[in-house]
C-alpha cells in the first residue's frame, strides 16, 4: 500500500510539472513588457481623462520625453468615458496647460535609452489644462487618423499655441504644436484630410482656456487641405505663418455667461438637469464670487459656428432648488446670445428663503478681447 501511494504521488507531481511547464510558453506570450509604464485606469483619483481612439497602446508625456515625466499608459481602443491617468503629486500640484505628448507603447521600448530623440517625431501632441482646484471633466480624445506611413510636418515658430483639427472646428484633434516649436511631424494614415488650425491659452485674468478660430476673407474658418498616399508628396509641410499671414479675421465661437455670485451660498449652472463645467474644470461658484466664466457653443453648419444662439431652459443654484435665469427687465427664461460676446448674470438671494434669483442683463455684454491673437 505504501509502495502504490508512493508510485501515485512521483505521478501525481510529474503531471503536475508537466502542466506547469506546458503553460509557460503560453502565459509568456501573453505577458506585454509596458517598460514599468502604469498601464492601469484610476477610475477614481484620476487627474485627467483620456480617449485613445488607436489601435496602439500609448504612453503619455508632459512636456518633454523623459523618464521623469511620464504620466502613464493608455490601452488600445481605451476610455469609452474616459481612461484616468494617476493624479500624483509630481505631475499634477498646480494649474496650468501643457503639452502632452505622445508616443507608441513601441516607440517608447525602441527608444527609451533615448526618448529625446522622438521630440520632433512623436505619435502626436495635445493640449492639455489641468485645474488643480477643478473637477478636470474634460475628455482628450487621441485620433484614429494618427499611426499610419505618412508623414505631415507642422512648423510653428508663432507666440501661439495651436491644435489641428481633422473635418471640421468641431473635428478630432490630429495634433498639437506648442508655441515657438520649430518643427513637429505627425505620422497619418492614407486619406484626404480638411486641416483646420485652433488656437489655444490659458487666460489667467479670466480662469479660462481661449480658443480662436482664424477666418478667412468670406468668413469661414480658415482650412487646409492634405492628400496622403500613394505617389503623394512625403512628407508635407504645414507651416502656421502661412496660415496666419492669409487670414482677416477670428472667433471664439462661443459667447460667455459670466456668473457673479453674491447670494448666501455656493451654486452651480445647470443646462436642464445637466451640470456644466467650464474650461476651468469648474462647476461651481462659491459665494461671494467675483465672476467664473462659462462657455456657451455656437454649432453651426458647413464646418462655421451660429453668429448666435437661443436658450431656455439654462438654471442656477445649489443641486436641489436651483432657479431659471430671467432677462432683466422682461423675466424672460429664454433669451439670445451673440458670439465673441460675454454677458453677466448676477446671483443674488437665498434659496432657503426662496428668494434666490439669477439675472441675465442683455444689454450690458462686452466684446472679448482679441488682443493677444495677432496673426503675425
Amino acid at each position: 500500500m505504501k509502495k502504490l501511494l508512493k508510485t501515485g504521488g512521483i505521478i501525481i507531481a510529474m503531471t503536475a510539472l508537466i502542466l506547469v511547464l506546458g503553460a509557460c510558453p503560453g502565459e509568456d506570450a501573453d505577458i506585454k513588457d509596458t517598460g514599468d509604464v502604469d498601464f492601469t485606469n484610476y477610475s477614481t483619483n484620476a487627474a485627467i481623462r483620456v480617449r485613445n481612439l488607436t489601435n496602439q497602446s500609448l504612453v503619455l508625456f508632459k512636456n518633454e520625453l523623459t523618464q521623469n515625466a511620464i504620466l502613464g499608459g493608455v490601452e488600445p481602443y481605451a476610455g469609452g468615458d474616459g481612461w484616468g491617468i494617476r493624479k500624483d503629486s509630481g505631475h499634477f500640484s498646480t494649474t496650468g496647460e501643457f503639452s502632452m505628448i505622445v508616443l507608441t507603447l513601441d516607440q517608447y521600448l525602441a527608444n527609451r535609452g533615448n526618448l529625446a530623440s522622438l521630440t520632433n517625431t512623436p505619435f502626436t501632441r495635445v493640449y492639455v489644462f489641468y485645474n488643480a482646484a477643478g473637477e478636470n471633466e474634460i475628455l482628450y480624445n487621441i485620433s484614429d487618423k494618427l499611426g499610419g506611413d505618412y508623414m505631415l510636418r507642422i512648423e510653428n515658430p508663432t507666440h501661439l499655441n495651436v491644435e489641428l483639427r481633422s473635418g471640421g472646428i468641431s473635428g478630432p484633434t490630429l495634433g498639437y504644436a506648442p508655441a515657438g516649436m520649430q518643427q513637429t511631424t505627425l505620422y497619418i494614415q492614407a486619406g484626404d484630410f480638411d486641416v483646420f488650425p485652433v488656437f489655444k491659452r490659458f487666460n489667467g485674468q479670466r480662469n479660462i482656456v481661449e480658443t480662436i478660430y482664424p477666418k478667412g476673407p468670406l468668413g469661414l474658418p480658415w482650412v487646409e487641405n492634405f492628400v496622403f498616399g500613394e505617389g503623394m508628396p512625403n512628407p508635407q509641410a504645414y507651416d502656421i505663418r502661412q496660415a496666419l499671414s492669409t487670414t482677416s479675421g477670428r472667433s471664439s465661437g462661443v459667447a460667455y455667461l459670466k456668473i457673479v455670485n453674491s447670494s448666501g451660498g455656493a451654486v452651480r449652472l445647470y443646462r436642464g438637469s445637466e451640470m456644466v463645467y467650464n474650461t476651468f474644470g469648474l462647476s461651481y461658484m462659491p459665494n461671494n464670487s467675483a465672476g467664473v466664466e462659462f462657455e456657451v457653443l455656437m454649432p453651426g453648419s458647413n464646418n462655421n459656428f451660429d453668429e448666435s444662439i437661443n436658450l431656455s431652459n439654462y438654471r442656477i443654484g445649489p443641486t436641489a432648488g436651483s432657479v431659471p435665469i430671467t432677462v432683466k427687465d422682461t423675466g424672460a427664461t429664454s433669451f439670445t446670445l451673440f458670439a465673441d460676446k460675454s454677458y453677466t448674470v448676477t446671483v443674488s438671494g437665498n434659496v432657503n428663503l426662496g428668494t434666490l434669483e439669477a439675472v441675465l442683463d442683455l444689454e450690458a455684454a462686452v466684446d472679448i478681447d482679441f488682443g493677444f491673437f495677432t496673426f503675425n
